[in-house]
């Protein structure tokens, strides 16, 4: 199939903005997956801060957990102090044993409330120089973190500016075609808006072939594009055809 503009663009012109749009792709979609990239770094981040304020929750819980076992102990400590002021005043032998006992009771049962909050106390500890280390850890992480987003944000600056001046360049450039080959080229931009609209010819035992989709090309059309008579296209994928 050949198109038989009035006046020939120069198809150098259309293949410097036919590289212009596939350099602007390339770079969108570098850019469609720096969201995807920023959003796994904050992720990061967050689990960071959630991992050491769990367990900084974690100590606050126990540390809660020994307060009211310490008030218990000083509760029993009363109750003891009170019973043991009793003894002196009962009068019976039944009364004083059963009043011994609840004493002793009381005593064992404190024992095992302070036993508690001395193994609280060693894991409070442990946990406190975990989180130490963590925090230590966790920063320089976070300072790499913060780092990788600045560069990101930086190239996603610079990806937007060359997006930008290639744009502006590849229409600086549609406004240089003529007429009929702007029309020529924004009926191929629609047909093929994310492929190549040009396609170079390539010989093989003396048969031309499309390189897009390699459907031999017939003679006349390579004499017409030799003699610059027309521009052509592929029978079988339309795009335009260049030697």
């Amino acid at each position: 199939m050949t198109t038989k503009p009035q006046t020939l663009p120069d198809l150098s012109l259309l293949l410097a903005i036919e590289e212009l749009d596939q350099k602007r792709r390339e770079i969108d979609e570098r850019l469609k997956e720096i969201p995807a990239r920023r959003e796994r770094l904050n992720a990061e981040l967050a689990r960071l801060d959630r991992s050491l304020s769990e367990k900084e929750q974690s100590i606050s819980v126990k540390e809660k957990s020994i307060s009211t076992l310490e008030l218990d102990c000083k509760t029993s400590q009363t109750q003891e102090a009170d019973k043991k002021v009793k003894l002196n005043s009962v009068k019976t032998q039944k009364e004083y044993d059963a009043l011994k006992e609840e004493i002793e009771l009381a005593n064992a049962e404190r024992g095992k409330l302070e036993e508690k909050i001395l193994l609280l106390m060693d894991e409070i500890s442990e946990l406190k120089n975990l989180v130490k280390r963590d925090k230590q850890a966790a920063e320089l992480k976070k300072k790499e973190i913060r780092l990788e987003l600045d560069a990101l944000a930086a190239t996603e600056k610079a990806l937007q500016d060359q997006s930008q001046a290639a744009n502006v360049d590849s229409q600086t450039r549609l406004q240089a075609l003529p007429e009929d080959a702007l029309r020529e080229y924004k009926k191929l931009r629609a047909a093929l808006p994310e492929g190549r609209i040009l396609s170079r010819l390539s010989a093989e035992d003396n048969t031309y072939y499309c390189s897009a989709c390699n459907s031999p090309v017939s003679h006349q059309i390579v004499i017409n594009m030799k003699k610059r008579l027309s521009l052509s296209r592929c029978d079988i994928c339309h795009r335009l055809l260049y030697l």
